[in-house]
């Protein structure tokens, strides 16, 4: 198979055409790491034209993932369960039927109120396999059942989906099921709105580059122009051959240069020390940017509650979720609290800054005023945690605020972030989607640093 496999993050739902083709790959090479499970089941064919199989192998397995229990479905893919259809190149009519057709053969068994799900196909290397995706189970939902007879099983038949397989419901499943149903009342509703709706982008590796070039001329400049003066440029090589009685004769022949030399550290020690100092700015701005921009002030956004029922919603929990592309800062409890000493400049390390040593730092301070935290990291996820907060009926809150960048290629685009919210007084948990578009502008590392990238 060609091309490289986007590795799957079994945290959330598998939505994207590459993900669900990873998904289809790892079935048919046994590279996926997982069995059938409570959320996967696999076929290697059905018969579209016999009403059995249809019956048998697609909608019993459907009925038995939307019985799931709504709290163990969110443990993996979002709650979302696949039923996969594996190609059949002998008959490849199989797994290329329309979703429409899928849709006129299934439904006689699940009804029109039945599970919610969606077909689509999944092309590896020419041969379609069909992924029917069921969306997940809720508190409330009623109990799915057979509405037609099919081979041995009757009408009003009750699934239930156990560790690979899918088995009719027993009385302590259907006692569960029963449960689920009645939760309707305890049912969260809540409504979450970001403000602003955009996201700044972040790329910086050219700037960074620049920023090191130019932090390094600055540094070493001094002292090549001081060893090009004394030495013919050698001074640096003489000094590596020579001990330090060598050095003080030097020193003393040279008459005209004693005032460099009075600078303690030989130019190898200087260099190393640069060199160090560039080290550490590169993987601070690499890995830091984002919270070095969030202590600017820069990406900030909240996240609004509103609660639009009469009920009173104690101790709400959100969650965020986010993508890859995009990252998230705290602000002040995130840091990084400054940027690394910068090397005193060469020829000023002298007996006299024993006495008054200046420090030497990068123009503008990073320590603006952040967030208290309030927010914590998610450890199972790419995502934050806000602190609980209540709400009264019809009111709306804003929680902390987070600072939010993509770092996707995408400019003028939009990003989709997954939110969760539960309440102590409810049994469910509500969810959605905020979509962000991506600004056009790029910050910029002098963005970040308060001063022209380059400049002393």
């Amino acid at each position: 198979m060609s091309g490289v496999r986007r590795e799957l993050d079994l945290s959330r739902p598998i939505r994207r055409p590459t993900d669900q083709r990873s998904l289809v790959e790892g079935i048919l090479d046994g590279s996926l790491g997982v069995d059938e499970t409570t959320w996967l089941e696999w076929k290697s064919q059905v018969d579209w034209d016999s009403s059995v199989d249809v019956a048998i192998k697609v909608a019993r397995h459907v009925i038995g993932f939307a019985n799931r229990d709504p709290v163990d479905a969110q443990a993996f893919v979002g709650g979302e369960a696949y039923l996969v259809l594996l190609p059949d190149p002998a008959q490849p009519s199989r797994t290329r039927i329309d979703p429409a057709d899928i849709e006129n053969k299934v439904s006689p068994y699940l009804g029109t109120d039945g599970p919610q799900w969606y077909a689509s196909h999944v092309d590896v290397n020419g041969n379609a396999s069909l992924v029917l995706t069921v969306a997940p189970p809720r508190a409330g939902d009623h109990i799915h059942t057979f509405r037609k007879r099919a081979d041995k099983y009757p009408d009003g038949a009750v699934f239930v989906r156990r560790p690979g397989k899918t088995e009719q419901a027993n009385s302590t499943d259907m006692r569960r099921l029963e449960l689920r149903a009645q939760a309707a009342t305890s049912q969260i509703a809540i409504e979450v709105e970001a403000r602003p709706s955009t996201l700044r982008r972040l790329s910086l590796e050219r700037d960074i580059g620049a920023y090191l070039q130019a932090e390094r001329d600055r540094l070493l400049g001094p002292l090549a122009l001081e060893e090009a003066r004394v030495g013919g440029g050698q001074s640096g090589v003489l000094e590596s051959l020579m001990g330090q009685g060598q050095r003080d004769v030097l020193e003393k022949f040279v008459s005209s240069s004693l005032a460099a030399y009075r600078e303690r550290r030989k130019p190898s020690e200087f260099r190393t020390q640069c060199e160090t100092y560039l080290r550490d700015v590169e993987a601070l701005l690499k890995d830091s940017a984002h919270h070095m921009a969030a202590r600017r002030g820069l990406g900030r956004v909240e996240v609004h509650l509103t609660n639009p029922g009469a009920r009173h919603l104690r101790s709400v929990e959100v969650e965020l979720l986010l993508p890859a592309e995009v990252l998230t800062s705290r602000g002040r409890a995130d840091g990084p609290n400054d940027m690394p000493d910068r090397p005193m400049p060469w020829g000023q390390d002298t007996f006299m800054t024993d006495i008054a040593r200046p420090i030497w730092k990068v123009p503008g301070s990073l320590l603006t005023p952040g967030m208290s935290s309030r927010v914590w990291h998610l450890k199972s996820a790419n995502g934050v945690r806000f602190h609980d907060v209540d709400l009264r009926p019809y009111q709306s809150r804003a929680l902390p605020p987070v600072h939010l960048f993509s770092i996707g290629p995408s400019a003028g685009g939009t990003v989709e972030l997954q939110w969760r919210a539960t309440a102590q007084n409810t049994d469910d948990r509500a969810e959605g989607v905020l979509t962000f578009r991506i600004d056009d502008s790029v910050l910029t590392l002098s963005d970040l640093l308060g001063a022209p990238v380059g400049r002393s």
